[in-house]
């Protein structure tokens, strides 16, 4: 379930608002506790991108978790802390997001030994304020994570992506270019989106001094090429098959689990 909580937000990225609200609707009455964080991403993408509510969302949702620690936040559930995060920046309570995205980022490094999200968005945060002294060495640290992954195989597009950003914030464009195409050999049509968080949140590019570069260019006509080949394949399977009926099975399983978990304990 949790996969397909998170493909209507796909949807939006590939521009297929009113399937992916459909979807949504479709979802959002299956019981399904870490769902219901996940949805509210869904709701703050989709509003920031689609209707502009963004503010009116998190507002909302921030009020479950008034007066909450960071560590009760992160205690209860990580996607909680990342909601928490980027709410806070749709309000424009820059100093509590960066609060709140500093204590996902130690949590990452201590639990998980590695940069996690919450350090790609730090970096973005001190990068807006012009804190290149708190900038660099998170830079440093991500680079030198995701280099030893990709060296050992890993190819998700989504690293190779993130690799190519952040070379690109540190200045160095040949790298970044290569990852970049690295990323779309890999399947990122993301690309496409030029509502990329880094932009539309805080102000920063981190290929602006790349968009006119051929290779650039290149790379975003292919993701294009690559975005609208996935979507008229969705809208052909949702044309051809009814969403609601495909679900059947899907929310027979998961209710079928909860009974037994409910049994054992």
């Amino acid at each position: 379930l949790g996969h397909l909580y998170w493909t209507p937000t796909m949807m939006v990225g590939l521009g297929l608002h009113q399937e992916a609200e459909a979807l949504h609707q479709s979802l959002s009455d299956i019981p399904f506790e870490e769902g219901d964080w996940v949805r509210q991403f869904f709701l703050v993408d989709s509003y920031r991108r689609v209707t502009g509510r963004a503010e009116e969302v998190a507002r909302e949702k921030l009020a479950d978790i008034e007066g909450m620690s960071n560590e009760e936040i992160l205690d209860e559930y990580w996607l909680q802390a990342t909601f928490a995060a980027d709410a806070f920046l749709d309000v424009g309570e820059t100093e509590r997001a960066l609060d709140r995205n500093e204590a996902r980022s130690q949590m990452s490094m201590t639990i998980f030994e590695k940069p996690g999200e919450g350090t790609m968005k730090l970096i973005a945060i001190y990068t807006a304020a012009g804190r290149a002294a708190d900038v660099e060495p998170l830079l440093d640290q991500s680079v030198h994570y995701l280099e030893e992954e990709i060296a050992t195989g890993t190819r998700g597009s989504h690293w190779l992506d993130e690799l190519a950003r952040l070379y690109a914030l540190k200045g160095q464009d040949d790298e970044a270019l290569r990852m970049l195409k690295m990323s779309v050999d890999y399947g990122n049509w993301g690309l496409i989106d030029e509502g990329l968080w880094f932009v539309e949140d805080l102000g920063v590019d981190p290929f602006q001094a790349l968009r006119n570069d051929p290779r650039f260019v290149r790379q975003k006509q292919r993701a294009r090429a690559m975005a609208d080949q996935i979507s008229d394949n969705i809208r052909s399977l949702l044309a051809t098959h009814d969403i609601d009926a495909l679900l059947v099975p899907v929310i027979e399983m998961h209710e079928a689990a909860l009974a037994a978990e409910q049994q054992d304990s």
